[in-house]
């Protein structure tokens, strides 16, 4: 319906005038009628109620993903950042599948571990990492990830957003959903 309201909207006949005189082209093959000022003007606002109603000025719906099996990149661990850094090998992240495992990364490491969902409930089991060495700074920070997993007990998500809470329901991490890379 967007596309149809300027199509209705009054124009001041000068105002069409001055705009379609600014507009007539030269023929010099005499191929058009000696209408074409009004078909140039119709053409014209034909293409401006087509380009109206092209797909970029439509929003696309929100796409909810499935929590399992999604890859779903760490964007903050208690409130901090989880940018790149210098040095660190892989993304943080992490996957949940169906069979009740999580696989991941702490950026350095990777992490493997069980975990039981109920409801918005969520609990991680023992969560075992491989034990490379990497910089202070991205060991703080893994470290950091981990810890906040297993304090992790219930989650939240909302589109491509998912949320994990302590008891207290104070938000330990938060991801987004990303396409594996």
């Amino acid at each position: 319906m967007r596309c149809f309201l300027f199509l209705f909207v009054p124009v001041p006949a000068s105002c069409f005038r001055r705009c379609t005189r600014s507009l007539i082209w030269q023929d010099h093959t005499n191929t058009l009628s000696e209408n074409t000022p009004v078909k140039r003007a119709l053409f014209i606002l034909v293409i401006g109620a087509l380009a109206a109603c092209s797909p970029r000025n439509v929003k696309t719906p929100p796409q909810n993903v499935p929590l399992l099996g999604t890859w779903w990149r760490v964007v903050e661990v208690d409130g901090q950042r989880a940018d790149f850094v210098v040095g660190q090998k892989i993304d943080f992240y992490i996957t949940l599948s169906k069979q009740g495992r999580l696989t991941g990364s702490g950026g350095c490491n990777h992490l493997d571990a069980t975990f039981v969902q109920s409801g918005r409930n969520l609990r991680f089991g023992r969560i075992a990492t491989t034990r490379m060495a990497c910089s202070p700074e991205i060991m703080v920070r893994e470290r950091a990830f981990v810890e906040a997993l297993r304090n992790t007990d219930a989650y939240d998500q909302e589109e491509r957003e998912l949320k994990f809470y302590d008891r207290s329901m104070h938000t330990l991490l938060r991801f987004t959903a990303v396409r594996r890379p």
